[in-house]
């Protein structure tokens, strides 16, 4: 059995530019995936396009 050993895992120094390439990165991920999500909403959510003239006599309803 191996004993515990408390410092199994050990925060490195600081390094500023590793911390602004994970940010940048992150925020890059998140941009372009909420791009495409938004395009996707907008998509599914569009309004149905315009009948034709022909088409829009015979689906309009009847007066009363």
């Amino acid at each position: 059995m191996q004993p515990l050993n408390p410092n199994k895992y050990v925060i490195g120094p600081f390094n500023f530019w590793i911390a602004l390439t994970l940010v940048a990165v992150t925020g890059a991920i998140g941009y372009i995936g909420g791009f495409f999500l938004a395009a996707l909403w907008n998509w599914l959510h569009r309004e149905p396009r315009q009948l034709l003239a022909s088409h829009a006599e015979r689906l309009t309803p009847a007066p009363r």
